[in-house]
């Protein structure tokens, strides 16, 4: 049994399953629900996974959505034709990595980083903002091992009824196994918030990505409207930065976190190799937040010292459950994010680039 207790924003919580396809009832043509159009960022090592092929499987249920787009990043030419077949009659993939759309990136006024999620992700989001029929747009990754129809369906409820008033909807979830996960979450993101509002607490920002139960999660969905204004991190500082964009443009009450299944699953990373990128850019997106540093500003203790406290929780999580503990990988996680937040700070005046938002481009 869920809980029903709402904070800054409003959250929405499976208090009670099914049946199937009860809210799928309520989002289709003549529902009066505003159409959704799907992106899906995918990077061509996805392609050809179980999980990959379970979203394809889902998608094809799922009736009621207006498009489904797709961009195909860091694919060849043989990797683009294996999904383009495999996506015939239920998505368009752009191959973002071949000749029509060097060609449109070319066309931009300005330089864009050559890869990243982000980058996948705002080239996508302009090609479907041109098709003034979508009124809202959802996204979610293509590695999802437990994903099912309920999930997106349950993801764009809230935004897609406009009798909610709801103008952006985040998806949250619980990532164990045997053990918890989201280190990234658990151990760099919610610590160095808590770091920063106890630094700078008069900035209502902090309180407003606290709100977020899993504030990294890749599933949100938004109007088309709110994703015309978003500037985008062209990396793996994408959901950050789009979280300090909503606070901007939004009031708290157009904002939802939706509860979106009972356990999450995706493609581990390794701590060393797979987290220290992500943790780095993760930070300096954090840390770019703060409108004033003092002269003696120093985080990196402070960060630690809220790290350790969110260990302390997640081992009593873990005891509390009959998970097998994780201590010395949470350990190894802490100490690496905290390197990364030192070698942020360093450079801290530096503004993090964002692409701009669409309502703002301009083609050659």
């Amino acid at each position: 049994m869920g809980d029903f207790w709402s904070g800054e924003i409003t959250t929405l919580q499976r208090l009670v399953s099914g049946p199937p396809g009860r809210l799928a009832a309520g989002l289709g043509p003549g529902s009066g629900a505003r159409r959704v159009t799907l992106l899906l960022p995918c990077h061509a090592r996805e392609l050809g996974t179980e999980a990959f092929a379970r979203v394809l499987a889902a998608l094809r249920e799922m009736k009621w959505l207006h498009r489904i787009v797709m961009g195909l990043d860091q694919a060849g030419e043989s990797e683009n034709a294996w999904l383009q077949e495999r996506c015939a009659g239920l998505a368009e993939v752009l191959w973002l990595d071949g000749p029509e759309w060097k060609r449109r990136v070319a066309e931009l006024p300005f330089e864009i980083p050559p890869s990243g999620k982000g980058r996948n992700v705002w080239l996508s989001m302009g090609y479907v903002l041109e098709d003034s029929q979508t009124e809202v747009i959802a996204m979610h990754d293509c590695d999802i091992e437990t994903y099912d129809a309920e999930l997106l369906a349950r993801l764009v409820y809230p935004v897609a009824r406009p009798g909610y008033g709801m103008e952006f909807s985040k998806g949250y979830y619980a990532r164990f196994s045997d053990r918890l996960h989201g280190r990234l979450t658990r151990l760099l993101f919610q610590p160095l918030v808590q770091a920063l509002r106890e630094r700078f607490p008069l900035d209502s920002r902090w309180n407003f990505l606290r709100a977020f139960r899993y504030p990294l999660a890749g599933e949100v969905a938004m109007t088309a409207e709110v994703a015309r204004s978003l500037r985008v991190h062209a990396g793996w500082g994408l959901e950050t930065a789009m979280l300090a964009e909503v606070h901007e443009l939004l009031p708290a009450s157009a904002v939802c976190q939706v509860d979106l299944c009972d356990r999450y699953d995706h493609r581990h990373q390794p701590l060393e190799s797979g987290l220290r990128e992500p943790a780095l850019e993760v930070a300096q997106m954090l840390l770019s937040m703060v409108r004033e540093w003092p002269a003696d500003f120093e985080i990196v203790e402070e960060y630690t010292r809220q790290a350790e406290i969110a260990k302390a929780c997640g081992q009593a999580l873990t005891a509390f459950n009959g998970l097998n503990s994780a201590l010395e990988d949470e350990n190894a996680a802490i100490a690496l994010f905290a390197a990364a937040i030192r070698r942020t700070s360093q450079t801290r005046r530096a503004p993090v680039p964002l692409l701009p938002a669409w309502k703002n481009v301009r083609m050659r």
